[in-house]
């Protein structure tokens, strides 16, 4: 698998380390920027950017890679790559509108789920026609819970852009652990795509992490957040794979278990929020500093060592969610069993070392 990849990754990783200083200069002569102040605690203006440069990145490793190896476009690319640009193009108009309060929580939304319909064209239609299954509620039911799932690593990916080096390194992550698992259920032409994001991110990481010279922005946010619960779902569920083979909810669900642990912490991380501003009454968009790494940070790390225990834990989910990917049917039941206690003793020490730096009771 390395020798088929390797043109991908590099040309990926190549074309970011050349492209995010070029982003940089585009933002700050257009004041594409990120200023400090409210829950913003850099010492100076970011550029928002980076995104563009790793959109770029992505896409030219992954020709590279298509070039390299000859290898066949997949089938869903196109409806995969308008969905990518779309909400590429959401937060690229959130970015360029920050100074002005951004878009709406309630048109970002829908932009994304527009991008998602798009994606999904082709299942729908086979749907609909009953070329990719009966057409059945169970059908149609699992479709939209794999759409929510998407739209939900989306924002997610979003969501923990909130210290340097943060989303970028814990995508980089799951994209590593897809091509590692992924080897035998994605086909060459996802692989290859995977491989230029993974490349793309750490050539974008040096300029995140640990000083910020460039940010993802919500464009690359998004982008990145897009990609990597696609080629989950990809792997799990057969998610892009046309002429439609039919997905049904009793199928669809247990494969979600690994899809979600493979993305891992961001999930957490947005589940995390929601569900403690619902407690509170608060709007759910409403932003705060509270989050998990901001925790962590208010319990005595410094936000270097915050970021690379969150990066740990990472490492720790995807390896769980490749385990039960690849246990067989026999043994799926006790390995679930297992990561299950294994996370439930990692939350129970994370609030107790909260706790005690907070000193709390």
């Amino acid at each position: 698998m390395l020798d088929a990849i390797w043109p991908a990754a590099l040309a990926g990783l190549l074309l970011a380390l050349l492209l995010v200083p070029g982003s940089r200069r585009v933002a700050l002569a257009a004041k594409v920027v990120d200023r400090p102040g409210r829950r913003k605690l850099q010492g100076e203006a970011v550029p928002l950017l980076g995104g563009a440069a790793v959109l770029l990145a992505v896409a030219g490793g992954s020709w590279a890679g298509v070039w390299w190896n000859g290898a066949p476009v997949p089938a869903g690319t196109l409806p995969a790559v308008l969905g990518a640009l779309c909400v590429f193009l959401v937060g690229l108009i959130d970015d360029l509108r920050k100074h002005r309060g951004g878009l709406s929580a309630r048109s970002k939304f829908g932009l994304q789920l527009v991008a998602v319909l798009l994606l999904c064209s082709g299942r729908i239609s086979a749907l609909s026609d009953g070329t990719g299954g009966t057409g059945g509620t169970g059908e149609w039911l699992a479709l939209f819970v794999l759409l929510l799932v998407l739209l939900s690593v989306i924002n997610a990916a979003n969501v923990v852009d909130n210290m340097n080096g943060l989303s970028a390194g814990l995508v980089l992550i799951s994209a590593a652990a897809l091509l590692l698992f992924g080897n035998g259920f994605l086909d060459a032409g996802h692989r290859l795509a995977l491989a230029a994001l993974a490349g793309a991110l750490l050539g974008f990481l040096p300029f995140n992490f640990p000083r910020a010279r460039s940010y993802l922005g919500d464009a690359g946010s998004y982008l990145i957040g897009y990609l990597i619960g696609l080629f989950a779902l990809q792997l799990t569920t057969g998610f892009l794979d046309l002429p439609a083979r039919p997905i049904r909810l009793a199928g669809a669900l247990p494969a979600l278990l690994p899809a979600l642990l493979l993305v891992g912490l961001p999930l957490f991380d947005l589940t995390f929020v929601v569900v403690r501003r619902l407690l509170e009454r608060r709007p759910i968009c409403s932003g705060d500093a509270r989050h998990l790494s901001h925790r962590l940070v208010g319990a005595g790390l410094s936000p270097v060592q915050a970021v690379s225990l969150l990066l740990f834990l990472q490492l720790m989910m995807v390896a769980a969610g490749g385990s039960i990917l690849l246990a067989g049917a026999g043994a799926k039941a006790a390995v679930t069993a297992a990561v299950a206690l294994l996370f439930s003793i990692g939350a129970a020490w994370l609030v107790a070392f909260e706790r005690r730096g907070r000193g709390l009771p």
